[in-house]
């Protein structure tokens, strides 16, 4: 499976969300992880949260995104086994104490994530 991303559909888009870079922090993917226990202000927890920032985007941009991942992993994928994956994802990012890592982005957009996440979930039990 390919990422949402791919097709041009993240809101973290340098050209929506100018925080967010263009490319990974130097030292590629691998490096993010062991930075993130380290430093919670890193550079890599901004990554991490352009990454994630769809989550806290307004309703309507979210639910397009939405519909794109739909569209993306329905193919490949049974109709219970993609609600089933998705709102196991959702369920975790929901039960942490935040969605965010970076304070920039906590502050700023966990609260929408929160109302997306559960409308979503509300959605998929429908």
């Amino acid at each position: 499976m390919t990422s949402p991303r791919a097709q041009g559909n993240s809101f973290a888009s340098p050209a929506i969300h100018p925080i967010c870079p263009k490319s990974p922090p130097s030292g590629g993917f691998e490096s993010i992880l062991p930075r993130l226990a380290n430093d919670l202000d890193s550079d890599a927890t901004h990554f991490v949260d352009c990454d994630m920032a769809i989550l806290g985007a307004d309703p309507l941009v979210y639910d397009r995104y939405r519909e794109a991942v739909e569209k993306e992993y329905l193919p490949s994928l049974a109709h219970r086994e993609y609600v089933a994956g998705r709102s196991a994802f959702l369920s975790e990012v929901i039960k942490s104490p935040r969605v965010f890592l970076s304070e920039y982005f906590h502050a700023q957009y966990d609260d929408q994530a929160r109302a997306n996440i559960r409308a979503e979930l509300s959605r998929l039990a429908g």
